[in-house]
């Protein structure tokens, strides 16, 4: 028997890093349809259960076009059980009366699949120290649901791996975590499949599920979900102005179905203008958005006659012993933009 463990879908993200209500929706859509093929994948590989380890939802009070969505879903392939474990995001209670999916509660429930027996509990504020009072039967296989972070702690939504000793657990299917991760304790395996679909820069990297093989009790990491939010260090010392970082990047092999941060590197001699060069690369990319962590490309000689003011702010940055080389050109980089009345970006 094969089963999916999933987690972390965030139907309804806000979305916020997006630029325009378009990319928005069109990233909403994605979320869904990677989920949707999920569960083709399922059928596809006649995989009869889906684990979902927390936050199906973004929100405690989805909106109804997301609700829809997923319990018509589940209603349609009658034929797999969905077995939903609420995360700190989703705790809506409505499952709709859906006979195929199958929810927890704040004490530990257990569904049964031959030899196999899926527990779980939903944490709340009296009834994370649940440890003592966990007792799954040692004549099955047992999977053990839960979503949360992994510390030496005994909190809401903190797993502690040391109080899960001698529980008869073979897998702990967790959430939360939005990056995938397979690892193994004495005792049994544990893993978070990360999140089905990337939302951000901050989830960078192929997406996917995980496929647990009973038999063996043997996770697979499968990635499956587009598009995938990357990032990429370009030097661009080479260039001499927008025009020309433009037509590098131009030149350069990207997935146009992908989001990517591009993080510019280098020294320069000209100021960058991000807008413009994204505005250059709309044709090429679906997404962009462009960091700038150049340095200003000074040859300092030029300055050392210098008795304007730009040559004493130089020469007094440079005597000053107690800055490092890059610390220099990043004070001598933001001087020059503020003498040129030009206000330095933070957020790049």
């Amino acid at each position: 028997m094969k089963i999916i463990h999933t987690a972390d879908i965030h139907l309804g993200s806000k979305l916020e890093f997006a630029k325009t209500k378009e990319i928005r929706d069109e990233l909403r859509r994605m979320i869904r349809k990677n989920f949707n093929n999920l569960v083709e994948y399922a059928k596809d590989n006649n995989i009869k259960v889906i684990l979902i380890s927390g936050d199906l939802f973004d929100s405690d009070y989805p909106l109804e076009k997301d609700k829809d969505y997923f319990y018509n879903l589940v209603k349609e392939n009658d034929n797999i059980d969905f077995i939903y474990l609420r995360g700190n995001h989703d705790k809506f209670k409505d499952n709709s009366g859906i006979l195929n999916l199958k929810t927890f509660k704040e004490e530990v429930t257990t569904y049964i699949y031959d030899d196999i027996a899926i527990s779980g509990l939903e944490f709340n504020n009296a009834n994370y120290d649940f440890y003592n009072k966990l007792n799954l039967n040692p004549n099955y296989k047992n999977i053990l649901m839960l979503h949360g972070d992994i510390k030496n702690d005994v909190k809401p939504y903190i797993i502690n791996l040391d109080k899960l000793k001698n529980k008869n657990i073979n897998y702990l299917a967790l959430g939360h975590i939005h990056m995938s991760s397979i690892a193994k304790t004495n005792e049994f395996c544990y893993a978070y499949p990360g999140c089905l679909t990337g939302r951000s820069f901050d989830e960078i990297g192929p997406k996917g599920f995980i496929v647990l093989d009973t038999t063996t009790m043997t996770p697979e990491f499968i990635k499956y979900s587009h598009p995938i939010f990357s990032e990429e260090k370009v030097d661009i010392s080479d260039t001499s102005s927008d025009y020309s970082v433009s037509q590098k990047l131009r030149q350069m092999k990207f997935n146009k179905d992908d989001l990517y941060q591009i993080i510019l590197k280098g020294d320069i001699d000209f100021n960058l203008d991000l807008k413009e060069i994204e505005t250059n690369l709309s044709d090429v990319f679906y997404f962009v958005t462009l960091k700038d962590k150049t340095q200003t490309k000074i040859d300092y000689t030029n300055y050392k006659n210098d008795k304007g003011l730009k040559g004493e702010f130089i020469r007094l940055v440079l005597d000053d012993k107690t800055l490092t080389t890059t610390e220099k050109n990043i004070i001598i980089k933001r001087g020059l933009k503020a003498l040129k009345g030009e206000v330095e970006d933070e957020t790049c």
